[in-house]
């Protein structure tokens, strides 16, 4: 036997060495998990594979950020302890979950849950809407009342995109009669205002239209307040221009 003739690796040693070489470039592991970006959770699984995978998965995870309304108080909770070591040491901003956003949508669910339906497809249950649960109040009463899931939830996360230097690119889904809230948010953070790239409006001035009986004597309320409303919306867009 010769032995200077080399021996042929087996065929599944080389593909193992290949695999190798391609996750240990970055840019091609990154080009390969972005396509589990629409669902998170290959991307998490994929995080839990080695620190390596970890590096690239998370920032994929965190680069388009979609949140309801009624969920941004819990997303405030998990990234308040964060978002201090932040603050007191702004080197470590690329360990902030929102450092790699690029993209922000925040739709308001409920709006969107109770006016999206045609007046011959009302949804048979109705959840309890979010202002019952704090209290009485009446949506006509007071056109410029203060909507704490945009003027607190809303802009505590704005705020805390403000520690990252970096502002995405911003869409936001909210009801009409929000408009005054969401425009005193965007007033307080001119950077993410100018960042706004879509604004998707739910005609929510008036819930008693499909009850006629309901508006005897209050139209002429319901259409100076709800003039109010629209006018609110027109300033908010203005903010972003």
């Amino acid at each position: 036997m010769d032995l200077d003739i080399t021996v042929p690796a087996p065929a599944a040693a080389m593909t193992e060495k290949a695999v190798s070489r391609v996750f240990n470039i970055p840019e091609l592991l990154q080009a390969i998990l972005v396509h589990a970006t629409r669902d998170k959770v290959d991307l998490f699984s994929a995080s839990l594979v080695s620190k390596q995978f970890r590096a690239i998965a998370v920032p994929l995870l965190w680069r388009e950020l979609d949140v309801p309304l009624s969920k941004i108080g819990k997303l405030n909770q998990t990234l308040l302890p964060l978002d201090h070591a932040v603050v007191a040491n702004p080197r470590d901003v690329h360990l902030f979950p929102l450092a790699h956003t690029r993209y922000l949508r925040i739709w308001d669910d409920e709006a969107r849950r109770r006016f999206r339906y045609e007046p011959h497809s009302k949804p048979n249950y109705v959840h309890t809407p979010w202002r019952a649960k704090e209290g009485s109040f009446n949506d006509h009463a007071n056109p410029q009342w203060n909507d704490r899931r945009w003027e607190s939830d809303a802009s505590n996360l704005f705020s805390a995109l403000t520690t990252t230097g970096k502002t995405p690119l911003i869409e936001l889904s909210f009801g009409v009669i929000s408009s005054s809230s969401v425009n005193r948010v965007l007033q307080d953070f001119p950077q993410m205002a100018e960042r706004v790239a879509a604004i998707r409006v739910l005609s929510d001035a008036i819930e008693d239209a499909d009850c006629p009986e309901r508006l005897v004597g209050n139209l002429a309320t319901l259409n100076e307040e709800a003039g109010e409303w629209w006018a609110a919306l027109v300033q908010a867009v203005s903010t972003t221009c």
